[in-house]
């Protein structure tokens, strides 16, 4: 579903019981042609063979995911927090897109997801997370949460525009899990070797 107008739709139900493969992506198409699109929908999936799902649009106001058992691919693109909306909406939103989707081994997150992002969600079975982010100094704690939920996790790669020397961020001193147990690759893009990379 690409560039499509969602007209102000309140419920956006996806429960087909033999679909694999499921994009949705709504920014290719502007919202000047009337209505919010997606912003105050609704978003359900309940699909029990989906394989593969990529939503890639706006901060709606609830998602539901459930009966997700085959899902092994995902990749969420947000944009832009909806201006006013309250942190804890926001938060609420995130945390349950991830409780949704906890079984799956492939990852992909970007715009400002992590923005919003307070994990409290086991990812035993994730293999491979790919994060792109605007700034990584705003989404460390985020980040580093999600990589200790995530204990065996064999490929990484945060992509992002990382902070100015300046704005140094810290890096707790604790041990992060899968950096211990199955971690094989790590990709850091755009790196300038300045002291936030170095310290990552």
């Amino acid at each position: 579903m690409e560039g499509c107008i969602f007209c102000d739709f309140k419920i956006l139900d996806m429960s087909g019981t033999s679909l694999k493969l499921l994009s949705i992506n709504t920014i290719v198409f502007p919202i000047m042609v009337g209505g919010i699109g997606l912003k105050k929908c609704e978003i359900k999936v309940a699909c029990p063979s989906l394989v593969s799902l990529d939503f890639i649009g706006p901060f709606a106001w609830d998602f539901s995911f459930q009966k997700l058992n085959s899902l092994q691919n995902v990749f969420i693109y947000l944009e832009t927090m909806p201006q006013k909306t309250p942190v804890a909406q926001c938060q609420h939103v995130t945390h349950k897109i991830l409780e949704g989707l906890h079984n799956i081994k492939v990852l992909k997150l970007a715009g400002e997801f992590l923005e919003a992002c307070v994990l409290a969600v086991p990812f035993h079975h994730l293999k491979s997370l790919n994060l792109s982010v605007f700034t990584v100094c705003w989404n460390v704690q985020s980040i580093i949460n999600l990589l200790n939920f995530s204990p065996n996790l064999e490929a990484l790669k945060i992509f992002s525009e990382w902070c100015e020397p300046s704005k140094c961020f810290h890096i707790p001193n604790k041990a992060i899990s899968c950096l211990t147990c199955h971690l094989k690759v790590v990709e850091l893009g755009e790196f300038e070797g300045n002291e936030n990379e170095v310290e990552w």
